[in-house]
């Protein structure tokens, strides 16, 4: 068939949805989004690049797949930004992703039952779940009236075509073609507080891509917004409602596939990525983790290839499309990232009372350099005699040594001490 042929057979709906080259330029979203906010607020810039994954994911509304031979994988994203309230701005910035969304999307109400939340997807199965405050999400999980919902959530999770759930008053209820992205934000004593053993083991948590600032970068002081603000305000939201109406609106989804090398490229990496599963110091907490990172790669694949081939000649009449080499390569840096920031959070969950103490201890004095035993203990506010015994522990392990001359205690750098510096004592039983 010639190529003139081929453009007669168009239909109507696949020319409205043309968008060759010729008609629209070239622009990728993730880039200039986070470029553009970098200069309105002082949150990190990571909070913003996971963010600007979160509102590809949030327009593709089930559109994209990869269809495997075990299972079918789709963009949705689940985010924690994980930081101090205030400080680190992360409600300030989800707001100004948020802001940007197309006005068509739903959004799950901030508070909900059981029922209630069965409801609104069956009414709206491609939605998001937007809280600027986790913890008090989590704590709600706990009670009694929603018993259960964790379960739920990690097979919504999956985005399954059919799933049959049960009510208490109505019975059971089916649900089609489900879509959730979540975007929200606690703090990491928050999220510590909410979440137990079961659920790192159980998959619960590794269903999520965490962002982790602890300490704070840069600062900018308020200033007024002008012209130029405004319009890129209103391009990147452009870009999003191209992506939506593009492919967020299709009848049927586009099916992905890695063409020949990706697929090498990804394998090999995929291998050597369980192997090193068994490395980890907390391999069995980890090991749900890595499962889901491979899967966030391949997520990732297909929000970086949406944004590049929003700017194609895509059609309702096109069903499969393919992720090249370098797509895939920049998913597995950004995967490994993810990664590397939820070993810090499982660590950090798993870690025993008394060694969150003892890290809190020994950040104060790195903190300062050095401090008398009274200021210490101030900082501290605990009892004098818990104090004592959280202080020799440092003491014995070589963190902290006693310079008798000055009456300081001081932060060790490396783990090398001088006897005479040290300060024997009884230490903390089992820290």
């Amino acid at each position: 068939m010639t190529e003139e042929k081929k453009t007669e057979t168009k239909t109507e709906e696949d020319e409205a949805n043309d968008i060759s080259p010729s008609k629209i330029k070239k622009r990728l979203f993730f880039k200039k989004y986070v470029e553009h906010v970098s200069t309105l607020t002082d949150a990190p810039k990571k909070y913003h690049e996971v963010i600007a994954l979160f509102l590809l994911s949030a327009v593709l509304q089930r559109n994209l797949r990869m269809q495997f031979r075990h299972k079918a994988i789709y963009p949705n994203l689940w985010v924690v930004l994980l930081g101090l309230s205030s400080i680190t701005r992360r409600t300030t910035a989800m707001l100004l992703g948020m802001n940007l969304l197309p006005k068509e999307l739903k959004i799950l109400p901030h508070k909900f039952s059981p029922e209630a939340l069965i409801a609104a997807l069956g009414e709206n199965p491609r939605t998001v779940f937007y809280r600027d405050e986790f913890g008090g999400f989590l704590a709600d999980l706990t009670k009694r009236y929603m018993s259960g919902m964790k379960e739920e959530f990690c097979m919504l999770y999956e985005c399954p075509e059919r799933h049959e759930t049960f009510l208490k008053k109505e019975g059971r209820r089916l649900l089609e073609k489900i879509y959730l992205c979540i975007l929200t934000a606690t703090t990491i004593a928050m999220y510590q507080r909410n979440i137990n053993q079961d659920d790192i083991s159980s998959g619960f948590c590794a269903r999520f891509l965490y962002v982790l600032v602890e300490d704070k970068h840069g600062w900018k002081g308020l200033g007024y917004g002008g012209e130029g603000e405004e319009k890129s305000r209103q391009h990147l939201a452009q870009l999003l409602q191209e992506i939506y109406e593009k492919m967020g609106l299709r009848k049927e989804p586009i099916d992905l596939q890695f063409d020949a090398k990706a697929l090498r490229v990804y394998n090999k990496w995929l291998r050597k990525h369980e192997k090193k599963l068994f490395d980890e110091e907390n391999m069995e907490e980890m090991s749900s983790f890595y499962t889901r990172i491979a899967d966030y790669v391949i997520k990732i694949s297909m929000l970086l290839w949406a944004e590049e081939h929003v700017n194609s000649s895509i059609r309702n009449s096109e069903k499969l499309s393919y992720i090249d080499t370098k797509t895939v390569k920049k998913a597995i840096q950004m995967g490994e990232g993810f990664l590397n920031e939820a070993r810090t959070v499982v660590q950090k969950i798993t870690e025993s009372t008394n060694e969150r103490i003892l890290r809190k201890l020994l950040n104060q004095l790195k903190k300062h350099g050095e401090l008398d035993h009274s200021t210490w203990l101030k900082n501290a506010n605990m009892k004098a005699k818990d104090f004592q015994e959280y202080q020799s522990t440092l003491l014995q392990r070589g963190e902290v040594v006693f310079d008798k001359e000055r009456n300081v205690y001081r932060y060790v750098d490396k783990g090398e001490v001088k006897k005479d510096e040290q300060q024997p004592t009884a230490g903390l039983q089992g820290a």
